[in-house]
């Protein structure tokens, strides 16, 4: 049973937002901005972010060349210059509420390595330009083959080089810490070891069910708005999203004395990634080819899709050289039929911002902005 204390002060909420990562921080920092005399609750079922947040890459999302000839083809061309629009909007914005220098910002610009697999995507850098020129008011990818060989990579395998200067990197783990820092300034409440298992309406409020401890009956919150940010897991919360996971492992080697290149770079369409990290290497991805293991909410890596990597470093990257991996790890990201984000309003006090397909560092600022346009609708 609680007490009179919890019951009168503890319980009660005016927003509770669920998740604590990149998108729930930038929410409850959104909501404190529009309503500043309001009491905002952050619950988080890890004791850090277990999703994609403090496990991504760190790239600032912008997209690369042959990404966005797919996506047009899929999606069409408005849906996908509004998401470009979108994340570079996003980043923008980001950059604001957290500085650069307190995140690591590094602007370094970005490569797309085509390979012959997507060589026919290189035919179409006019075409893309033109596209995107409303957007950006320059030429956004650029021909680059005359560093393939400059840049150390295996010009076998390489075909073509394209750059683009609007990407950029980022530390995660300083982000994170960032957002956390700026909402607890506000007065904004973060609850860590809070696994939600459901949420029901309850009269005014939403009701937020909070798993049961071995010592106490199930502990209950009650809210007059609920925010869902869990991205991954959203599904698990609410059936009826359409939220696939998607596990994105990732491998960091050890520093390379003679390492040619900084910046962040894609291969095949963005399914594999990597960037420096200093005089080290991160690479990340290829979980196009192990589909069938990687649609999982598992946050181990697996040897087959390491293996895959590794490969991929000598064989290409490093065009031969051994070099030792130091760290491994995976992050989950929330994905579905198309790569635009839910971001709506379920019932009038229940509100999700989810499914990033690993774009959340650009995202989830305008994200935030938009759920808390609706809750502003709702109030």
């Amino acid at each position: 049973m609680l007490s009179f204390w919890e019951k009168t002060a503890l319980i009660q909420k005016e927003f509770m937002v669920i998740g604590a990562g990149i998108t729930g921080l930038l929410t409850a920092i959104e909501l404190s901005n529009k309503f500043p005399k309001k009491n905002i609750c952050i619950l988080e079922r890890g004791i850090l972010p277990i999703g994609a947040t403090t496990r991504n890459a760190g790239f600032a999302c912008f997209g690369s060349l042959s990404e966005l000839y797919y996506d047009f083809l899929k999606e069409g061309d408005t849906k996908v210059l509004d998401l470009v629009e979108n994340r570079y909007k996003g980043l923008q914005k980001l950059l604001q509420i957290t500085g650069k220098k307190a995140i690591q910002y590094e602007h370094l610009g970005g490569y797309d390595v085509i390979d012959d697999k997507h060589l026919h995507t290189f035919e179409h850098i006019e075409e893309i330009n033109q596209k995107l020129f409303p957007l950006f008011k320059k030429q956004v990818f650029h021909a680059n083959d005359e560093n393939i060989k400059k840049l150390g990579f295996n010009p076998k395998i390489v075909k073509h080089l394209v750059y683009n200067s609007f990407e950029g990197q980022i530390h995660s783990g300083f982000l994170w810490s960032r957002l956390k820092s700026l909402a607890l300034k506000k007065g904004i409440e973060l609850i860590t070891g809070a696994n939600v298992t459901k949420i029901e309406r309850n009269g005014d409020f939403e009701s937020v069910i909070i798993e049961e401890e071995k010592w106490r009956n199930p502990l209950i919150f009650q809210a007059k708005h609920v925010i869902v940010t869990n991205n991954a897991f959203a599904s698990q919360l609410l059936p009826s999203l359409n939220v696939q996971p998607g596990r994105g492992q990732v491998l960091v080697t050890e520093a390379i004395a003679n390492l040619a290149w900084k910046g962040c770079f894609h291969y095949d369409a963005g399914f594999i990634y990597f960037r420096n990290i200093g005089k080290q290497i991160l690479l990340g991805g290829a979980r196009n080819q192990f589909l069938n293991y990687e649609n999982t909410y598992s946050m181990d890596t697996s040897q087959e899709v390491l293996d895959y990597l590794k490969h991929f470093l000598k064989q290409v990257i490093l065009n031969g050289k051994e070099v030792k991996i130091m760290d491994t790890w995976a992050g989950t990201m929330g994905f579905g039929e198309t790569k635009l984000p839910i971001i709506q309003s379920l019932r009038p006090q229940l509100h999700v911002a989810v499914k990033f397909s690993g774009m959340g560092v650009a995202l989830a600022s305008n994200a935030a902005e938009k759920v808390v346009e609706l809750i502003q609708q709702n109030s």
